[in-house]
């Protein structure tokens, strides 16, 4: 009997002996914190992009807007070139006009073949200035 007993007591022993903490544990369910660290970070990169976008925007209209001002600057000097008679100075301008052409206003791109035109012309020796010409606004 005092076998039984000790047998007992021993697998009792180590039964309860095994339940305690061994060190190890779950880490507490976190979901809801990372939820709200993503949600945070999601919002964060929205605003970076839309920053970027604006910055980027605001950029390309100041380069828009120097592009056009360059514009009118060698279409007031290719017309002037071309009634001084300045051939070689009006070529150079409206070949750069030309090659700007894609990047300006669309009101520009007649200005601009009008000039070619009086360029095209006095090389042909017919110089004389197109009708209604009007250059610089």
């Amino acid at each position: 009997m005092k076998t039984i007993l000790f047998t007992g007591a021993l697998a009792m022993a180590l039964m309860l002996g095994g339940c305690g903490d061994s060190g190890t544990s779950t880490p507490p369910n976190n979901s809801s914190n990372n939820t709200k660290t993503a949600e945070q970070q999601a919002k964060d990169i929205t605003k970076a992009v839309t920053e970027g976008t604006n910055k980027a925007a605001e950029e390309a209209k100041t380069v828009g807007t120097a592009l056009t001002k360059k514009g009118e600057e060698l279409l007031a000097q290719a017309g002037q070139y071309v009634k001084d008679n300045k051939w070689d100075l009006a070529e150079k301008a409206v070949a750069e006009l030309e090659t700007m052409k894609k990047d300006l206003p669309p009101e520009y791109a007649p200005k601009i073949d009008q000039l070619r035109s009086a360029i095209n012309a006095a090389k042909t020796g017919n110089i004389k200035m197109p009708e209604g010409l009007k250059i610089g606004g």
